[in-house]
């Protein structure tokens, strides 16, 4: 669900730098809103882009956690037989 929802508002962040560039091109008294328009639609798709990757490294926080867990066990054993 959180990756549709993502997905959407990059397409949404796309068709607002389409309808920027068509309205850029259609009169030149809308160039300057065309040129907020579509600092408007590159902020969004940079704010998503960002939230992906705080996403990803999460996660990757969590499976390096998981692992570190989990070689635990092994890693008081091999120090337990180091010391004899």
């Amino acid at each position: 669900m959180l990756s549709a929802s993502i997905l959407e508002w990059i397409t949404a962040g796309l068709i607002l730098v389409e309808v920027t560039v068509i309205l850029g091109l259609a009169n030149h008294q809308t160039a300057r809103f065309a040129r907020a328009q579509m600092l408007l639609a590159v902020v969004i798709i940079a704010l998503i882009c960002s939230q992906l990757l705080i996403i990803g490294v999460t996660f990757m926080k969590i499976f390096v956690l998981v692992g570190q867990l989990l070689l635990l066990p092994t890693f008081w054993q091999a120090l337990k037989e180091f010391e004899k």
